[in-house]
């Protein structure tokens, strides 16, 4: 059971984040950021690498951090809190922030397996699946080469749409199943139709060209299970 944001080493001292993930348990790889780094901490504005050149963005999403809960069984048989920590299997890029919080690379899975790394994987292995939270900033922080750069470095310059009219359309192959937390976002597809998504409700996507717009003023996080597809 997934009760709803991140990684596999218990970590001590740390402050309680926004969100959370209790995770009871019965191929792109990004590096983390370093613990410090201007991507963990950032509310003015950063720089991201696209083609040669320097792409300024706002960055109010970029700090946004998770916790993971995961359960399991002692020596006596009892239930238990295993792991309680903030994931640093994470990415802060111009157009999202992701958290990864679980991953099983076999599905169905063991009781105590937990493939989650240090590592992001934007991809889930051929017959897993990844749950993650992605936060996003407004749109009025996110231009089309912002977007752009989060597309090549995330998904791989492969599902990059960038000819389409609407801003960050991109191709997917995998099936998404996305619920939002908190505040509004709109999904929109290449046919044109878009559909507004508020603090609870749930869209699949399976496989479906899309964009994410998030017209309000400030960012808004969706809890991501990203399934493999069998071809």
């Amino acid at each position: 059971m997934i009760s709803a944001g991140f990684l596999t080493r218990r970590r001590g001292g740390r402050n309680v984040p926004t969100f959370a993930m209790t995770i009871v348990r019965s191929q792109c790889r990004m590096k983390p950021s370093a613990e410090g780094s201007p991507e963990t901490r950032l509310f003015g504005r950063a720089s991201f690498e696209r083609g040669g050149g320097s792409v300024d963005v706002a960055a109010s999403h970029l700090s946004a951090t998770a916790r993971r809960v995961v359960s399991g069984v002692d020596t006596e048989g009892r239930s238990v809190v295993m792991v309680d920590e903030t994931t640093r299997t994470r990415v802060a890029l111009p157009a999202f922030t992701s958290n990864d919080v679980w991953r099983s690379d076999n599905v169905p899975t063991s009781f105590e397996d937990d493939d989650l790394e240090d590592e992001l994987e934007f991809a889930p292995a051929p017959s897993g699946i990844i749950v993650r939270l992605v936060t996003f900033p407004p749109d009025s922080e996110v231009d089309r080469d912002s977007y752009a750069a989060t597309i090549d470095q995330f998904h791989g310059r492969e599902f990059n749409t960038e000819g389409s009219d609407v801003v960050g359309m991109h191709a997917m192959d995998t099936v998404d199943v996305d619920t939002v937390l908190d505040g509004e976002l709109w999904c929109i597809y290449d046919s044109g139709e878009r559909v507004l998504l508020k603090a609870g409700d749930t869209v699949i996507n399976r496989g479906t060209t899309h964009a994410w717009s998030n017209p309000t003023d400030a960012p808004v996080t969706v809890v991501a299970t990203v399934v493999s597809v069998k071809r």
